[in-house]
Formats: C-alpha cells, structure tokens, sequence
C-alpha cells in the first residue's frame, strides 16, 4: 500500500477513532451524540457499542488487520444507519438542509469504508479494467453524497459564506466555487474521468478547511464538543478523497497482499 493509501487509511482511522472517544466521554449524555457521526445513537448501551464498533475499526484498518473485514463491516453499519433512521428522518423534514447534511455525511463515511476495504482486499484493478463491484459501489455513495453536498452550497449560498472566518474574502463566491468543486469531483468519481486529481482536490480542500476554519475556533472553544465533532468530519473528508484517489489507481492493483488480510 503506497503512501497516499495509507495517509487515505490513517485519516480516516484516526477520525473514527476520535468519533468512539467521543462516545465514550458523551456516554451518559447520549443526547449530545446527535452531532457525531453517524448521529442517530440516542442511549448510553448503544452509544456504548458504537463507539466500541468504531475503535475496533480503527485499530484493524490502522495495523491492516483483518482491515479489508472490518472495513466493510464499517460501511454496512453506516449505510444501514443511513437507510434506515436518516432517510425516515428527511422524508419527515424535506425542508432540513442539516438533516440532509448529518444523513449524507454518513452515507459517504459509508461510502468510503466500502472503497477502503476494496483496497484492503487487493482486488482493483488498473483504471483500463474491470474493477472490484464494492469499490464501485463505494465510489457511487460518495458520488452521490458529494452531489448533494454541491446541490446545498448553492440553496444556502449565504448560510456557508457565513461559516467563512471573515478575514477571508470572497466569502460569497468561496461558497459557489465549493459548491461547484463538490458536483465536480462527483463527475468525476461516477465517470472516472480526471478521478485520482478529483480525489487528491477534494482531500487538499478540505484538509485546508481543518486548518484555517476548524482548527481555530476548536482551539478558541476547545471543550465544544459539536467543533470538535465538525473538525472530525471535515478530517474524514480528506481522508475520503485520498481513499477514493487511490481507488483509482493503477498501482493498487501491483501492491502485495498483507498476510493479516
């Protein structure tokens, strides 16, 4: 596994990583975990064995083992979540962009669990051939999260500006532009087209996010745990489009199979 494979893998272990501390410090105020990933654990029990569900991932997809199993298990657990509580929820509320926003968060967390454990389990093949049906499917969820997430910056154009620190101008247009990147980067991870850049894009702008936007206001209200939170998803973010990058390429495909997996 090459080094952007494994920066993909570690981003994203670390995030989940840091959503089951989450879990374990909220456990007996299970009603803040509304704001973690996948945001329908509502009871300390469940809360109890989702953040243990979410470590044990991390630690097999950090040390690659059995990373390609509980890869994919990670991906059921979050699209089940998805189909199940978060589509009854928009279906309730068609009007609720953060409903929206918590559901396809999820749906691409999803997403990117499928892809990785694609990876894992050695079975992509070179951009020119056929390539393994998960990551396919992964790639799919993210593409269609990714549309949405476009679709939203255009209906809250001023809303997103606003979350924009105010020393950075163009704060309006940055909204658009983010907008247009994210129905960009879907284009091209559904068609294939430009894919690996897409990913490498989708990565560096959100990586830049942590840094100017996350980072800050975590370190001005450091016991917040919904900023906490934000920047956790926003890091899971980055690590999606360096997963779905590596997807994408050829050398996937020549890496040698890891005895654990």
């Amino acid at each position: 596994m090459n080094l952007l494979a494994r920066l993909g893998r570690y981003f994203f272990a670390f995030s989940m990583a840091a959503f089951s501390v989450q879990y374990f410090m909220l456990l007996h105020h299970p009603e803040s975990l509304a704001n973690v990933p996948p945001y329908t654990v509502g009871r300390s029990v469940s809360a109890f064995f989702v953040g243990l569900g979410l470590i044990i991932a991390a630690i097999s997809m950090a040390s690659g083992i059995r990373a390609a199993l509980w890869s994919r298990l990670l991906g059921a657990a979050f699209l089940l979540d998805f189909l199940i509580f978060h589509v009854a929820r928009i279906y309730s509320n068609l009007a609720s962009g953060n409903l929206r926003t918590r559901a396809f968060e999820t749906l691409t967390i999803a997403g990117a669990a499928f892809v990785l454990g694609a990876i894992f389990s050695r079975k992509l093949s070179a951009p020119a051939g056929p390539v393994d049906a998960t990551a396919n499917f992964g790639r799919l969820l993210v593409a269609v999260s990714l549309v949405i997430f476009g679709v939203q910056h255009f209906m809250y154009h001023t809303f997103i500006a606003s979350l924009i620190p105010a020393w950075i101008p163009a704060r309006l247009f940055l909204a658009y532009f983010t907008g247009a990147a994210f129905l960009a980067a879907a284009l091209s991870f559904a068609t294939g087209k430009l894919a690996r850049l897409a990913g490498l894009l989708l990565a560096l702008m959100f990586f830049i996010w942590v840094v100017a936007l996350h980072a800050p206001l975590v370190a001005h209200s450091p016991h917040s745990a919904n900023l906490w939170s934000s920047m956790f998803v926003a890091v899971t973010m980055c690590a999606v489009g360096l997963i779905v990058a590596e997807s994408f390429s050829a050398t996937t495909q020549r890496a040698p199979r890891n005895h654990h997996e």
